[in-house]
């Protein structure tokens, strides 16, 4: 008895729409897909236009018309390149799905919407629609892609949707136009752009203190200068010698005084040399402490001193 044996091919079936037609997708509600330029556009920036090879456009066509459904290697073997008489290797069309990524991610898709899955082929996991753009009011044809959403072609978009200018308008074409207003500009910025109302620098109180401080300063060198007999720290009491330093304080507590040069002189790296005299003025400025380092006595006129300022932090407004 003779043995039949009947072997059974599915043949894989996949949807496929005639290249010839001129079809647009739009994929994840802001790029457009046009498959007979084989370019890509960005809804939301009229200046982005990506264009791709005929081998990738074709992969990406595939793709989309299939969305949802895994494509074999030899699906697309044979529906890019065998239907030429072509025979790639499967870098080559690993490569093309690389440029794929690539052109959607610069058209302005974040998402990876293009998915490899291992030992069976490749995905395409984002939204798509065919786009059918409104026509204008007076039935005009439809532009080319480049003419719509390029910066290059934007003065010959049509005008169809402004209104129409009024009558006394048209018939005085010589009428000077209205002048432009701080108002008139606001209206046709965007909502995120805003002008500002005067044009003064706002200088926090932090460096309005610093300032007065630094000026005080200067008035106590120039009145020392001028009338050494009266000097400002003639009522400063000598705590005596305290890391190398004469020091001479407006505080007369010789603990709390020597404990704050001492915290200071750390903060601020103090160092006294050459038998320097330090003063320290902890108790006169709601600012902060100022430490004034001289060569000599600041009675002498011709004194060299070097003045540090702290500022209290509680002072520290914005």
């Amino acid at each position: 008895m003779r043995q039949l044996s009947i072997s059974i091919h599915f043949k894989e079936s996949y949807n496929i729409i005639d290249a010839k037609m001129n079809t647009k997708y739009l994929i994840n509600t802001h790029v457009i897909f046009d498959s007979d330029a084989n370019c890509l556009f960005s809804v939301t920036s009229q200046s982005v236009k990506v264009s791709l090879h005929t081998p990738a456009s074709q992969c990406l066509l595939l793709l989309v018309q299939n969305k949802g459904e895994v494509l074999s290697q030899k699906f697309l073997f044979e529906n890019i390149w065998g239907k030429n008489g072509a025979f790639v290797s499967a870098n080559a069309l690993y490569q093309n799905i690389a440029i794929v990524r690539k052109c959607l991610k610069s058209a302005g898709i974040e998402e990876d919407i293009v998915q490899t899955i291992p030992k069976i082929g490749i995905k395409f996991t984002g939204e798509a629609v065919l786009y059918e753009p409104v026509l204008s009011l007076a039935n005009e044809p439809e532009p080319a892609p480049a003419e719509v959403i390029t910066s290059e072609k934007m003065d010959d978009e049509p005008m169809a949707s402004l209104p129409a200018p009024p009558a006394s308008a048209s018939a005085n074409n010589e009428q000077k136009p209205e002048p432009i207003t701080d108002s008139t500009i606001a209206t046709d910025l965007p909502a995120a752009v805003t002008i500002p109302k005067s044009g003064r620098i706002t200088i926090k109180p932090i460096y309005w203190c610093l300032a007065a401080l630094v000026f005080g300063a200067l008035c106590a060198m120039a009145y020392l200068q001028q009338k050494p007999e009266n000097s400002f720290f003639s009522d400063y009491k000598l705590i005596g010698k305290v890391n190398g330093c004469t020091l001479n304080s407006s505080y007369y507590n010789k603990e709390v005084a020597t404990r704050a040069f001492t915290d200071f002189s750390k903060v601020a790296g103090l160092i006294c040399a050459n038998n320097m005299y330090a003063y320290l003025t902890i108790n006169r400025l709601p600012e902060g402490t100022t430490i004034m380092l001289c060569d000599q006595q600041a009675e002498n006129t011709n004194a060299q001193c070097l003045s540090y300022i702290f500022l209290d932090p509680t002072n520290d407004k914005n």
